[in-house]
């Protein structure tokens, strides 16, 4: 407790001033089950302090921030992040964007590919730079997607074969009804 004394006594405790100046604090805390925990868009779970259904905790800023990607949108362009775009009436990264897990927002280029995560977009296709083909099912399409880091994209419509792509959008039409175009997601 540091006190000073101005005519009057006043106490400040120190750990009070630093737990204000560290706003990381907050999350995972534990807390009286009241609601109240952190910043805004923050609640009191069993296990402590977490962001609340729907947000996500962002390292950068230490708050909770809005899950953007696949909510609904009225296609009027406006979604989250910068790059992102409203498609077929949920938020996407725009195609040839990667989603970010860790940062939650749409990047023009990924050097550390998500070799789990994807992104599928309906109804769309590249048409271009196809480095291999399969006649497989979508899952025995998937896992090789999933295995293989030199395929950025693959396309799969139902009785053709998977088209897989080293990159992840082309300035071709890309617009196929009953195709689906799957890209890789980063890290």
């Amino acid at each position: 407790m540091l006190c000073v004394n101005l005519l009057l006594l006043t106490c400040v405790s120190i750990v009070s001033i630093v737990s204000a100046a560290e706003p990381e604090d907050w999350l995972h805390t534990a807390c009286s089950g009241d609601g109240v925990c952190g910043p805004a868009n923050s609640q009191c779970y069993e296990d402590g302090c977490m962001c609340a259904i729907g947000f996500y905790y962002s390292e950068e800023s230490r708050t909770c921030l809005d899950y953007w990607l696949h909510t609904a949108c009225s296609g009027d362009g406006v979604c989250g992040p910068a790059n992102s775009q409203c498609y077929e009436d949920g938020c996407m990264c725009a195609i040839g964007f990667y989603y970010s897990e860790g940062s939650r927002t749409c990047l023009d280029s990924c050097t550390d590919l998500d070799t789990e995560g994807y992104l599928m977009y309906a109804n769309a296709t590249i048409n271009e730079n196809i480095v291999y083909s399969n006649n497989g099912t979508l899952n025995e399409c998937e896992q090789i997607f999933s295995q293989d880091t030199k395929y950025l994209s693959f396309e799969f419509s139902e009785g053709e074969p998977c088209k897989f792509h080293d990159v992840a959008a082309s300035v071709s039409n890309w617009e196929v009804a009953g195709s689906y175009l799957f890209q890789k997601t980063c890290v």
